[in-house]
């Protein structure tokens, strides 16, 4: 009996360390899930202002994405050997909206500025306007957007 009593307790301890390895995994990929997902809105935000500039159509309402299915992680089969994690990718940096500068006339000529191509005023100063109106939200609009809530 002392045998079996022994190996009982060994298979309790993996059974529990196993679990606690499930459980770091699930956290993991949680936080991945979380990561990709900010991402994702980030670059949507980063189209839809891109979208915006050119003067194309509004941009359509998205919808939610749908629920992200449960992630099983590989069962590790040595449990004397810790679990070797990949590295991990890079992340995506989404393009950033920088504020317009005036630039000196005397550099480039009126026509090649890619102010001079577009019209109107830039986005950063319709958030200005938007900013000193009161208008909720200009922080994340595009050119169309706010051009529509100042008018």
């Amino acid at each position: 009996m002392g045998k079996k009593q022994k190996l009982i307790g060994r298979l309790e301890k993996e059974v529990e360390r196993l679990q606690q390895e499930l459980s770091r995994v699930e956290k993991e990929a949680k936080k991945r899930l979380k990561k990709a997902d900010s991402d994702v809105a980030s670059l949507r935000t980063e189209v839809l202002r891109l979208i915006g500039q050119r003067g194309s159509a509004k941009p359509a309402v998205t919808e939610k994405p749908a629920p992200r299915p449960a992630v099983v992680p590989e069962v590790v089969t040595k449990p004397s050997t810790p679990a070797k994690s990949a590295p991990k990718p890079a992340p995506a940096k989404p393009a950033t909206a920088k504020p317009a500068t005036a630039k000196p006339a005397a550099k480039a000529p009126a026509q090649s500025t890619p102010r001079a191509r577009r019209s109107g005023p830039t986005v950063a100063e319709l958030r200005t306007q938007a900013k000193e109106k009161g208008v909720k939200g200009y922080s994340s609009m595009t050119k169309a957007q706010l051009l529509d809530a100042l008018n």
